[in-house]
């Protein structure tokens, strides 16, 4: 399969460098930013993730063709040659779009390099240099370093920024000396500062030692240089700035209040600490990391954790209730690591955490732990503590792990939930059901479904209906799943091109083939054709119901819909969904094997030169 995507080309505009002013609010959005950049903490570890998803699009898996891009072999010819040409505008299209194919993915352009360093060196317009600095960065052309050190010097600020943290990446020993001088002279713009600061940074110049220190010192500087120098020389130096560290810390430490811009000193602190060692250092990171400024916190704990993870551990237990979700992200991921029966009655509370993507690490880490046989029961008590509650966090989550679980004494809650008015919880609950899929359920979710069609059908809010949809949605897929055929009436129902959710009517298609698998003369075979090939009318079918239509006559085995199978698995490029399964469908009723995998291979277009 092939296909074209047209990429306009444009020429960026000049980059701006903006220095944030130095009063108090902005001072503070700042720190908060910087130190949030500074930081490795993060987002916790991984775990599994407990969502609700859809039995149907689970079974059959339809894999969707793998895309690969694709460039003309007569593009980069053209452009080499309006490299090569007189007036300066070809030639400024022909370096910019070197620099976003490059970004696309096209290969082989490493060719171009020589005539890219040669217009650096020689181009009289600012924007042409500026614009092969770029492109030569992109290309990650080390060969050229000297040049573009060379075009940093002479072009100032805007092609330092484009070339500077790559020379600092190659390690460009001669661009060393002109960092050190840079980052003594007050006389600079500051952004000039701060980059020769960070290249010093990268590439562990020893002699900045001295100079660092003296930045990091100065009260006077913007707290974004003094804390630019302070990350450059934590990197440079691993030992010796422990008495730096404490002082900076004990300087800000009395402030009134502590957090905001008074926590400067301590943040420059920890940055100062990032590769020391020692009992000195530990004690100090202790302290810091139980700061009442939560970047203070947050980056001594990460620190102190990979130097005495002990120490570390004990913190965490008292963080993962404080305000701030970034310390709790932290110290939920040290609590969970070792993994015991302490760690799962610790994050267990953490289920109904505010914080939504710490909620689910916790929920994702204790269904991981519960694959220990001797930690499953601990982890089934903190579920049912959490499905026993009333806060809908914690609901939602519990909801997801008991299911996962498969806990069936859960069942009985599970069914009080559906009616909850969070769709959080009652579409949690009705997946819980789903994936508990105990027999004894199905008479009154049956009756529980047959209410929802009757809501489906009403006035109700997009909202209301999105929730009632996949509520109904996983009722269906649990009728599928134990073929429970006294769903049968209620399901056909949805065969009929309706304006109704289609998470609702897709299930039922999907449901009835299990119901109905192996009925070759099922009379639900002809309608279920007419849906996958009702293409034509306004509005056409939905594209997830023509999806589950073809699957559900590959279940019936249903011989005689196979023209319309053939026809759609040949030509269906409305919804790529629905050709896959009818190759699968086909596969199902004659044996006949599904193509290999496909590729789907896009042409990427629009470029300037572009030959027909």
């Amino acid at each position: 399969m092939n296909r074209t995507v047209a990429m306009p080309i444009h020429s960026p505009s000049p980059p701006t460098f903006r220095m944030p002013r130095r009063g108090g609010a902005a001072l503070v959005c700042f720190v908060c930013l910087v130190c949030l950049g500074m930081a490795s903490v993060a987002s916790p570890s991984n775990a599994t993730e407990l969502a609700v998803d859809e039995a149907q699009q689970l079974d059959p898996l339809v894999s969707i063709p793998r895309e690969t891009a694709t460039f003309s072999k007569k593009l980069l010819p053209l452009w080499e040659q309006a490299l090569d040409r007189p007036d300066a505008e070809p030639r400024r299209l022909a370096i910019d779009t070197i620099r976003l194919a490059r970004g696309r993915g096209m290969k082989g352009l490493e060719v171009t390099v020589p005539r890219l360093t040669k217009a650096l060196a020689e181009e009289t317009d600012p924007q042409l240099r500026r614009a092969a600095a770029g492109a030569l960065v992109a290309l990650d052309a080390s060969s050229a370093a000297a040049e573009l050190a060379t075009a940093a010097e002479r072009d100032g600020l805007l092609v330092a920024r484009l070339v500077e943290p790559a020379l600092a990446r190659w390690d460009h020993l001669p661009s060393r000396d002109g960092w050190l001088a840079r980052i003594e002279d007050p006389a600079l713009p500051a952004g000039l500062r701060l980059l020769a600061i960070e290249a010093l940074g990268t590439v562990r110049e020893p002699r900045a030692a001295a100079p660092l220190g003296r930045l990091v010192a100065d009260r006077d500087l913007p707290p974004e240089v003094r804390l630019a120098a302070a990350r450059a020389l934590g990197s440079v130096s691993d030992s010796g700035l422990v008495d730096a560290a404490e002082s900076l810390a004990a300087t800000s430490a009395g402030a009134s209040p502590p957090t905001g811009p008074a926590a400067l000193g301590r943040i420059l602190a920890v940055a100062l600490l990032q590769r020391h060692f020692g009992a000195a250092t530990t004690t100090l990171l202790r302290g810091l990391a139980t700061d009442p400024e939560p970047a203070v916190a947050t980056l001594a704990l990460e620190r102190l954790d990979a130097i005495d993870p002990a120490a570390a551990l004990a913190i965490a237990h008292d963080s993962l209730t404080v305000p701030d979700a970034g310390q709790r992200h932290l110290a939920a991921r040290l609590t969970a690591r070792p993994g015991n029966a302490d760690s799962i009655g610790r994050l267990g509370p953490l289920l109904g955490d505010r914080n939504p993507s710490l909620r689910r690490f916790v929920a994702g880490t204790l269904a991981d732990l519960s694959a220990d046989a001797s930690l499953r029961q601990p982890v089934i008590e903190e579920g049912v503590s959490a499905l026993g509650g009333d806060q809908w966090r914690a609901l939602e989550q519990g909801a997801l792990l008991l299911g996962h679980l498969d806990h069936e004494p859960a069942a009985e809650r599970l069914m009080a939930l559906l009616d909850h008015d969070r769709d959080e919880v009652a579409v949690s609950a009705a997946w819980g059901l789903r994936k508990l899929g105990i027999a004894a359920t199905l008479p009154p979710l049956l009756a529980y479904a047959t209410k929802l069609r009757e809501e489906l059908q009403g006035q109700a809010s997009p909202e209301a209906l999105a929730k009632l949809g996949r509520q109904a949605q996983q009722l269906h897929q649990l009728f599928g799943i134990l073929r429970y055929r006294e769903a049968d009436p209620l399901l056909r129902e949805y065969v009929p091109k309706a304006q109704i959710d289609n998470r609702a009517r897709s299930s039922a298609f999907w449901a009835l083939g299990l119901i109905h698998e192996n009925e070759p003369d099922c009379d639900l075979a002809p309608a279920f054709a007419e849906r996958l090939a009702d293409v034509a009318s306004l509005p056409p079918e939905s594209g997830v119901v023509r999806w589950m239509a073809a699957v559900g006559l590959g279940r019936f085995k249903a011989e005689s819909q196979l023209e319309t199978l053939r026809a759609f698995a040949k030509r269906d490029t409305m919804f790529v969904e629905s050709g896959i399964a009818s190759y699968w469908a086909i596969w199902q009723i004659t044996g006949e094997a599904m193509p290999p995998e496909a590729v789907e291979a896009t042409r990427i277009g629009g470029w300037f030169l572009e030959a027909p």
